[in-house]
């Protein structure tokens, strides 16, 4: 990691520098300037390096829709937890269908979710030459 690290205002987690939101806790950091390229690409030859260019924003978007996911696996918790305890109170099975049905519903939610995250993760990176899928060592 970088050791120009930032503290969040908010959450005291670190933030490495280039970043103008908080991994954590989505909180803006002032006075940041937006890092729009791996640092790699910054500190080499552009034009042969074989690196990519990382689009933050859009690293920051598959991010939240990744942290949404996992409050909807949390949600799902719930409404079974929510449902379980209905059914041996009022030993109604109805319950269930209703909560197979909101699981459901959230489920597909989930797999949106998944779906674009990837996609904007795909999409972050900007190829440099024909080696687009190098990494730095």
């Amino acid at each position: 990691m970088n050791d120009k690290n930032i503290n969040c205002p908010n959450c005291n987690e670190k933030v490495e520098e280039g970043w103008n939101t908080c991994w954590n806790c989505e909180t803006e950091i002032p006075n940041t300037p937006v890092k729009t390229e791996s640092i790699y690409e910054t500190e080499t030859n552009k034009e042969n390096s074989g690196y990519v260019k990382v689009d933050g924003d859009k690293i920051i978007y598959a991010g939240k829709q990744i942290k949404q996911v996992a409050r909807l696996i949390i949600l799902t918790l719930i409404v079974t937890l929510i449902t379980s305890i209905a059914v041996i109170i009022g030993e109604n099975y109805a319950y269930y269908i209703v909560a197979g049905i909101i699981n459901f519903i959230i489920l597909i939610i989930i797999l949106v979710n998944i779906y674009h995250a990837g996609n904007d993760l795909v999409d972050s990176v900007k190829s440099q030459g024909s080696r687009s899928h190098s990494t730095h060592p």
